[in-house]
């Protein structure tokens, strides 16, 4: 896999995996433009996503604001269910890549803020599975967009804003890749929830509506337990996962090891990197 990289909005942002020492140490490897994401127009029913109607349907009721100087999902009090999804470009071209952002910041707006999806009519294919009820509930959803190294080849011009540092994962002794096609990929989503259902209905809309400019290569889902009896939960293989995080609360910290910094990023100034295995 790439060391994908999150583009930027919201400060409050985090994820089961993103919060262990691995990420802080691999944060160096590279970093994302802000502004690949493009600003988009809002979709669905704008009105009910800002008073928060969503948010108390289902799931925990939680809103994660998406707008914000940093992506939601970095620093964020860690959800209960996430899947990591590695996207192939498939855009024939860069302004159809532009179109393929700007449509994913939409989608993305509209899920992690929640609202009632609009209504098409019966002669079209329902604009939503209603898996999550008729109201789309917030509960907690962050959506953190990352683009990969192969992204800056030659297919959209892309290659002279190539980060120094951004470079595909690199094969580790008693890696068994050999013929393997789910390596590294353009486009990466992390989707984190408070309930599983919401990050597959998350995922499965933003599949929908982008498949013209963007297929999924491959996906690895995530959980985080709680605590038994209290304290650090414990992961599958019994460690403590978090313990020795630093204190993400310090804007000191987080611009020391988490943050990109003007001086050394230009324009990716304020976004970070998620070296992902």
């Amino acid at each position: 896999m790439n060391t994908d990289q999150p583009l930027p909005p919201s400060q409050d942002g985090g994820c089961p995996h993103l919060q262990r020492r691995s990420f802080l140490r691999g944060a160096a490897l590279g970093a994302a433009g802000a502004a690949v994401l493009g600003a988009g127009a809002v979709v669905a029913d704008r009105a009910a996503a800002d008073t928060g109607a969503g948010s108390g349907s289902t799931g925990s009721g939680r809103l994660i604001p998406f707008q914000g100087e940093h992506q939601a999902g970095i620093l964020t009090p860690t959800q209960a269910a996430a899947s990591f999804v590695s996207f192939d470009a498939i855009a024939p071209d860069r302004a159809s890549l532009q179109d393929l952002f700007r449509t994913l910041t939409d989608r993305v707006r509209f899920l992690t803020g929640g609202g009632t999806p609009p209504d098409v009519g019966v002669a079209s294919v329902p604009s939503d599975s209603e898996t999550l009820g008729p109201v789309v509930p917030s509960d907690g959803l962050t959506i953190t967009v990352g683009v990969g190294s192969s992204l800056f080849d030659s297919r959209y011009g892309l290659a002279a804003r190539k980060p120094a540092r951004l470079a595909p994962m690199p094969v580790f002794p008693d890696d068994h890749v050999v013929g393997s096609t789910e390596l590294h990929g353009d486009i990466s989503l992390q989707i984190c929830a408070d309930s599983r259902d919401t990050v597959m209905h998350a995922l499965r809309d933003i599949a929908k509506h982008t498949r013209s400019g963007m297929q999924i290569n491959w996906k690895a889902d995530g959980f985080h337990a709680d605590p038994r009896p209290t304290g650090t939960p414990r992961n599958q293989l019994g460690f403590k996962d978090g313990i020795a995080n630093p204190d993400v609360t310090d804007e000191t910290v987080t611009d020391a090891l988490i943050w990109a910094r003007a001086a050394r990023a230009a324009n990716r100034a304020g976004s970070t990197a998620a070296p992902t295995r």
